[in-house]
């Protein structure tokens, strides 16, 4: 018996599964779409015979259209053991972010995916800071041999997405309490990861307009919320800004050390503009807050104000029958808006993912007050390039109580076990 696919495509999405259609008129025969035989035989090895199967196809930009005869061999075809088959790998799938939407019901866990092979000198300049900060613990004293390959997954369960749906009313003083909880969560998670995806690319330290807006973001405390109504940084209020900025001096000269270490090792022209007892010059140029620094602080106001507005609409559906399932169209129409945004904001790479990692920190950042500490799991996967050993290791953490703010400072200055003591001394 032959099989009928509904396509998904990004585009048809975006266009139909947020006005409420998911699809159902792309019924199609698999020799109608634009797939190879190769391709095409192996998505009807996975398919049920005679079922109507949703099949998951890769958006594509311009120029990848055309290389799209080309690239059909080298994808991974997948099914979850039912009638969904997906192609291209999931976790960094571009429609992956707007999947997650339909996670907002509470079917299934909400997960971030990120992978990269670094160089060995990476390891204790940008990877261990970064994984003691998410209160990852790996033993001190062990090194890579060679370049290794890290892995991170970070997952909210399934049992918390459903707290949107018992958000209460918008003037309800319970909203913006609860809202700050997610405004810090989102803060934290982008000055976590944002200045980490972009300076993945040692390269990018040469071009000093940009790099500079990046380490400094990355330092930058969550808004203290001490007007009720303000979640966030505003552009328009650079005063407040500049004073959170006071004492950055001794974390980014750690920075610029460590840039300089990067630069030297992978011989890298422009190492010689960072100097560390210049970090306190950096800072300074930056209080008139330039272009990208704006554009960083713009996102994230942006980010906590479509969540403000999912949050209104989770609370008009409280009452509706299936509550969790209506909020699947305005959770993609949420994604949906943050990948956008996030394309023409940030120039680091892998930012569609990025809308995955958001959800699940607001989410956790929702929950907070009743799980401070567990509401995100992070695992993480190092593999050694050349031996092919890996080690494991996993954690539990939430954004909204990121410590790992001061920790993370410190986590870059003097590396080591993190305890909740060493806060009170840092000059930060």
């Amino acid at each position: 018996m032959k099989n009928y696919y509904e396509v998904f495509w990004l585009r048809e999405l975006a266009g139909g599964a947020l006005g409420g259609q998911y699809g159902g008129e792309n019924r199609v025969r698999l020799d109608e779409l634009p797939i190879n035989e190769t391709l095409a035989g192996r998505i009807r090895a996975l398919s049920p015979p005679g079922a109507d199967i949703q099949l998951h196809l890769p958006y594509l930009t311009h120029r990848e259209r055309l290389e799209w005869p080309a690239r059909q061999l080298g994808l991974a075809v997948k099914s979850d053991g039912g009638t969904r088959i997906i192609v291209g790998d999931e976790s960094t799938h571009p429609y992956a972010g707007l999947l997650a939407g339909h996670r907002l019901g509470g079917a299934a866990p909400i997960v971030f995916q990120h992978e990269r092979v670094w160089r060995e000198s990476d390891w204790e300049t940008v990877l261990r800071p970064m994984l003691a900060a998410h209160q990852v613990a790996i033993d001190p004293a062990w090194k890579p041999r060679g370049p290794v390959n890290l892995k991170w997954v970070i997952e909210l369960p399934s049992r918390f997405a459903s707290a949107w749906a018992t958000i209460p009313h918008r003037r309800d003083a319970r909203f913006l309490d609860q809202l700050r909880g997610v405004s810090t969560s989102i803060q934290m998670a982008l000055r976590a990861w944002l200045p980490f995806q972009y300076f993945s690319q040692t390269e990018r330290y040469r071009t000093r307009q940009f790099a500079h807006p990046y380490i400094v973001y990355g330092f930058l405390p969550p808004h203290p919320s001490r007007r009720k109504t303000q979640l966030t940084f505003h552009v328009l209020e650079p005063a407040k800004v500049v004073r959170s900025m006071g004492r950055f001096g001794r974390p980014v000269a750690a920075h610029i050390r460590r840039a300089q270490q990067r630069m030297e090792a992978e011989q890298i022209d422009g190492r010689s503009s960072y100097r560390a007892e210049d970090a306190g010059e950096l800072v300074r140029s930056l209080h008139c807050l330039p272009r990208t620094f704006a554009s960083l602080l713009s996102l994230e106001a942006f980010t906590v104000e479509e969540f403000v507005r999912f949050a209104s609409v989770a609370y008009e559906n409280r009452e509706a029958p299936l509550r969790a399932r209506r909020l699947v169209d305005p959770g993609l129409k949420l994604l949906h808006n943050l990948r956008c945004r996030l394309a023409r904001s940030y120039g680091g790479e892998s930012y569609q993912n990025l809308a995955n990692l958001i959800l699940a920190a607001a989410t956790a950042g929702l929950v907070w007050r009743e799980e401070p500490m567990t509401a995100l799991q992070v695992r993480v996967y190092i593999t050694e390039v050349l031996t092919n050993r890996e080690i494991r290791s996993d954690a539990r953490f939430s954004y909204a109580n990121f410590h790992s703010l001061p920790a993370l400072l410190r986590s870059l200055i003097r590396l080591g076990p993190l305890r909740s003591s060493d806060l009170a001394h840092l000059d930060c």
